[in-house]
């Protein structure tokens, strides 16, 4: 490496062979810390000497070589470089050869010092001997030897040695050498900002000098070692980095690496060990706990820290870069650091260290091969998991108790850890958490399993459908400790909510009434439970809503929390708060980015899809829902599956794509989804599909089955499921309009005050249900009115065509008119939506009865039929285009589809039957 700032140092080096041109022998000794370009320093020197006429003799020590006796003093002897030729030399490279006999220690430095000095007398000589320190016990003796005789000769002897701990015969030797007069030191230092500064610029250039040199000081600490990695690692990547990165220099790695490593192997066993020791160790390093954990003495770790501090890898007694300490690391085979990081977690937790270091050593020696046996493992394992899934390191959880499960020793330890695994793997991986489900169940039926360990299994049984073991383990949970299931904890709010969501697994469980609002509301636990219970029993929406907007912004979304979270927002969906819901969905989604918790994202997006869908945002809802269902396997949704589902299909129906509905009507879902809430959802919108495709009968049933269901659950909420708003145009189509009108005004009388959507909605189904033409317009108006407020473009375009329909039934043709004009430009507005996707026709008959559905007619949409039974009847285009308020255009692409279904060439071939599905304010058209 091209030298830097030892101008000084080259000085005293010509100073020295200057004096010893005037007949006075020299000794200089390079010191410096390790790798801090001594021998660069002496190879500097040795080439300005041989161009100056100067003889050489080297060698260099080594610590693998201090077994070989005079092995220093051999090479000085072999590796003799004469300016000018000399016949006399011979004997003595031979006396040096490994190959030949030895000869005694005392005649070979006898030899050597004799032709030195007669070499000296024509020539200058220099002996260099690099890394002394390391020299064999026999040529240290040598070396003093040579020293003492050759003091008065023209030789200059230049020795390098590094600073530290060094060992105690080479400290002698130290002693004695340096008291010749004439010895001179040149002292090495670190390099410092300048000279990496010099050293950049010389290598790439000023602007490179100018960005890196302070960073590249500070990783290196100024080593020349070092910091010829980095600029290896920095040359090899330059051409890949972009000009903002040079700003942070950070080393690529592998030439680094290489240099900690060769830096470390460079020192003798106690700097390697606790080099290796403090990257053991980590941020719990001591000298005492060095010392213990290596077998040292607290004084040895400590000048041994020193020594490493000293080259520039260690600051304060701790690597300067975590890629240096994972060099020193990487030293170490699998054996040693398993054993070291097992001794490391014994010495910690032995001195009362924080639990997290211990846990970690523990992880670290199960990863290189020694699974922990110590009987204290488990639950420091399983403690430090807990305090990692608070603080949201899912990862680290369940790495720590990955191993706590195989190191724990009894059986009850072990399904306490199998509880906390289960939590900390179901929002990632739900499908593999059903291995640990069959021992969780086994403690429940021996009965020891604790509340905490059985709240997880309940959720992963309510999520996979296995209802009666969630009823057993509801039960065994009511009767496990205090019976006040409203108590202010997770508990109690964890409990409530699975009772929200799968009502049947509360049945027989006392103490899971809806909790009311007169109960102290001082933690969020307790707010969250009233906030459930005036949600369950139809309380004040206003007041559900705010609680739920406190609750989602006063807590992060956490595995804690998760219940809290989805509870609120669930409430503020259901309580018609839809905007206010997709800002928190929206919220929530942003924080489950790149956490890998798959199904809360899942579980969010299909939340956000649904709130898409009360705004009309058709397309974007059917996008969500579709991304949602993907983000899980259909097993790996469980019961849960119907959440999407239902978004998904609603979305399709509400756009027209009829036959892209019936596909996720297919899709296998598990019989236990209809005890759940998410059932609700998705048989509502069957339904509501059924009705939009002419299948009445079949949407009443789904209708009257959902709504049953939920007033035995005591569920019937009219906000989260209008089941009655279906159930009211049903009852429309099939002419029963007594059974309509009860259906339409219970539902607007059990809403209560506010909410514009639900509002509008069960105003638009009083309003079809409405016999009298003129209460039927008031009443649509406002239902208009209110669905404008809301927001919700297609129920607004649904309430709209009810209303031009209900206009011209009033004999208010003009105003019909202008009510139908609008209700085209909004039906242009539903992104991606059909002709028919909107259409709704409060007026429109239907089949008596299921087996009278005329043949002909199936297969159409209601929009074909309806036009198919005005052509049947004469009308003409243009005259269908002015009863029912489409475009001519629209008339002839549904006609085109209806010959097309029905395999018929004019309208004279149409079937007679037809004409039943026409408006009923419609008769035969009058002939001309």
């Amino acid at each position: 490496m091209t030298l830097v700032e030892r101008e000084e140092q080259r000085a005293v080096l010509d100073g020295a062979l200057a004096a010893g041109a005037r007949g006075s022998g020299q000794l200089v000794v390079i010191c410096g810390p390790m790798a801090s370009g001594k021998t660069a320093l002496l190879h500097d020197f040795l080439g300005r000497a041989a161009g100056r006429g100067v003889a050489l003799a080297t060698a260099t020590a080594a610590h693998g070589e201090r077994g070989l006796d005079m092995g220093v003093i051999r090479q000085i002897a072999g590796n003799l470089v004469l300016a000018e030729p000399c016949h006399d030399t011979s004997t003595l490279v031979e006396a040096a050869a490994w190959s030949e006999a030895p000869r005694s220690d005392g005649h070979l430095v006898e030899d050597l010092c004799t032709f030195l000095t007669q070499l000296a007398a024509r020539q200058p000589v220099v002996v260099a001997v690099d890394d002394v320190h390391a020299a064999d016990a026999s040529s240290l003796r040598g070396l003093l030897y040579l020293q003492r005789r050759l003091r008065f000769a023209n030789v200059v002897m230049v020795l390098t040695e590094q600073n530290g701990l060094l060992p105690p015969e080479y400290e002698a030797f130290r002693a004695q050498i340096t008291r010749w007069p004439n010895t001179s030191h040149a002292r090495l230092a670190l390099l410092s900002p300048n000279a990496v500064a010099e050293l950049l610029e010389r290598r790439f250039d000023r602007r490179a000098a100018d960005l890196l040199a302070t960073g590249y000081h500070e990783l290196s600490g100024g080593n020349p070692l070092l910091l010829h990695g980095l600029l290896e690692d920095f040359a090899a990547t330059r051409g890949e980095r972009e000009d903002t990165a040079l700003t942070r220099p950070e080393p690529i790695g592998l030439e680094f690496q290489r240099a900690v490593r060769t830096l470390l192997h460079r020192w003798g066993r106690p700097q390697l060990a606790v080099a290796q020791g403090t990257a053991v160790l980590g941020e719990a390093a001591t000298p005492a706990l060095l010392g213990s954990l290596l077998g040292l003495t607290e004084d040895t770790a400590n000048q041994a820290i020193g020594d490493l501090e000293s080259t520039g890898l260690l600051h304060a007694g701790r690597f300067r870069h975590p890629l240096a300490r994972t060099a020193a690391l990487g030293s170490l085979s699998g054996a040693e650091r398993a054993r070291l990081h097992l001794g490391a977690a014994d010495l910690l937790y032995t001195h009362d260290t924080a639990t997290s270091q211990v846990a970690d050593q523990l992880v670290a020696a199960d990863r290189h091969g020694i699974v922990p046996d110590r009987p204290w493992a488990s639950d420091v394992l399983r403690h430090t998991a807990q305090e990692a899934m608070a603080h949201e390191d899912v990862d680290l959880a369940k790495q720590r108790l990955s191993l706590a499960v195989r190191s724990v020793g009894d059986l009850r330890g072990r399904v306490e850890v199998t509880s906390l695994l289960l939590q900390a793997e179901w929002p990632d991986k739900p499908n593999g958490v059903t291995r640990y489900v069959e021992l969780l169940r086994q403690a429940r039926a021996d009965g020891w399993l604790s509340r905490e360990d059985a709240l997880p299994l309940a959720k992963v049984l309510l999520w996979y459908g296995h209802l009666d073991d969630l009823k057993e383990t509801m039960r065994v949970l009511s009767e496990s400790g205090p019976q006040d299931l409203t108590r202010n904890d997770t508990f109690g709010l964890a409990m409530h909510w699975l009772a929200f969501l799968c009502p049947p697994a509360a049945e027989g469980v006392a103490g899971l009434e809806p909790a009311g609002p007169g109960r102290p509301a001082d933690t969020p636990w307790s707010k969250a439970l009233t906030m459930l219970g005036l949600l369950r029993s139809g309380g004040p929406r206003e007041e559900v809503a705010t609680a739920a907007e406190e609750l989602l912004s006063g807590y992060s979304l956490t595995e804690q929390t998760f219940d809290l979270q989805a509870s609120a927002l669930t409430a503020m969906l259901f309580t018609d708060h839809h905007d206010r819901a997709g800002y928190w969905s929206e919220a929530l989604l942003s924080k489950t980015a790149g956490t890998g918790a798959r199904v809360w994202e899942a579980v969010l997006t299909a939340v956000h899809a649904h709130v898409l869908l009360r705004q009309g945002e058709l397309t974007r809802a059917d996008e969500l829902a579709r991304r949602a269902t993907d983000m899980l396997t259909p097993r790996g949704w469980g019961t849960a599956i119907g959440l999407p589902l239902s978004a998904r299909l609603a979305a399709l129906t509400k756009l027209g794509r009829h036959q892209a509905a019936v596909t996720q009507l297919r899709m296998p879902v598990p019989d236990s989804m209809y005890q759940t809430l998410f059932g609700m959802l998705f048989i509502y919108e069957r339904g509501l599909h059924y009705l939009e495709t002419g299948q009445v009968y079949s949407a009443l049933h789904e209708f009257e089955a959902c709504g049953d269901r939920l007033h035995q659950w005591g569920m019937d909420l009219p906000t989260a499921v209008p089941w009655r708003v279906g159930a009211t145009e049903a009852n429309v189509l099939l002419g029963r309009t007594a059974a309509a009108r009860r259906l339409a005004e219970e539902q607007l009388g059990n809403l209560g005050p506010g909410g514009t959507r639900m509002r509008g909605m069960a105003l638009r189904a009083v309003g079809i249900s409405d016999a009298d033409p003129a209460a039927a317009v008031r009443t649509l108006r406002e239902s208009v009115a209110m669905l404008d407020q809301a927001g919700d473009v297609f129920e607004s375009s649904r309430a709209l065509r009810s209303l031009s329909r209900a206009l011209e039934s009033a004999g208010e043709s003009e105003a019909a008119r202008a009510a139908h004009r609008r209700l085209e430009q909004l039906v242009r507005g539903l992104s991606g939506a059909t002709d028919e996707a909107a259409d709704v026709d409060g007026g429109s008959s239907a089949p008596s009865s299921p087996t009278e559905e005329e043949p002909g007619a199936r297969g159409l949409t209601r929009a074909e039929r309806r036009v198919a039974a005005l052509a049947a009847l004469g009308y003409t285009n243009k005259e269908i285009e002015a009863k029912l308020f489409i475009t001519v255009s629209t008339v002839e692409q549904h006609l085109t589809r209806v010959y097309r279904k029905l395999n018929v060439r004019r309208r004279a071939d149409l079937p007679v039957g037809l004409r039943r599905f026409a408006p009923q304010t419609v008769g035969p058209a009058a002939e001309v």
